[in-house]
């Protein structure tokens, strides 16, 4: 089974819509969709590191994951380097060469502590570093990491407990450069996730 992880549905809607996913109702306290075939899996955490490990938990105990299994978190995230402007979008609002990177160290702020997804695949996308926060970042003296998220370091913890680090992957989509009043519902469920989907298909 794919495990999809997201935080919000905005991020979560192109998932649902391509692999036609469907409420599951065997868990009680968050969001989960699946596939007809029980092949794949995406859960909605919501924002923050609590509220992604308590979701991912509940996930994976209801759902355990078999050895040939992988998960992937998808999401928008922050950017000190990258310069994310309207450039991206063209005169239908649709993103074009949206940057997408797949993170190699995971660095959780609060504790100091660093996590690293194993790269034992082939890859279209840029490695980069990814830091996790508890609050929200607007300011690039905050982090020390390339990007900047709430859920990544989170989630990797929790479904350490069920997953080999070669088998998760984090996937992310820079949606601002740590100016987060300007991202709205529908900039982030439109951003272009046609590479993410490919690689989703293709673990």
């Amino acid at each position: 089974m794919l495990y999809i992880v997201t935080a919000m549905y905005a991020e979560a809607v192109p998932f649902i819509n391509y692999y036609k996913l469907k409420r599951d109702r065997l868990m009680k306290r968050h969001e989960l969709y699946v596939s007809e075939g029980n092949d794949v899996c995406l859960l909605i955490t919501k924002p923050g590191k609590i509220a992604a490990a308590m979701a991912v938990t509940e996930m994976l105990v209801t759902h355990e994951p078999a050895n040939e299994d992988f998960l992937i978190n998808v999401g928008v995230c922050g950017s000190c380097d990258v310069q994310v402007t309207s450039a991206f979008f063209d005169s239908l609002g649709t993103p074009a060469n949206t940057p997408v990177y797949i993170c190699n160290d995971i660095l959780d702020h609060d504790t100091g502590r660093h996590y690293y997804p194993d790269m034992l695949y082939k890859h279209p996308f840029k490695e980069v570093g990814i830091e996790t926060c508890s609050v929200v970042v607007n300011d690039k003296d905050f982090i020390s990491m390339p990007l900047a998220d709430m859920e990544a370091a989170a989630i990797f913890q929790a479904a350490a407990s069920f997953f080999p680090p070669h088998r998760m992957a984090f996937l992310k989509i820079p949606s601002d450069n740590l100016k987060t009043a300007q991202v709205t519902k529908e900039m982030v469920q439109t951003m272009n996730k046609d590479a993410i989907i490919f690689a989703c298909a293709n673990p």
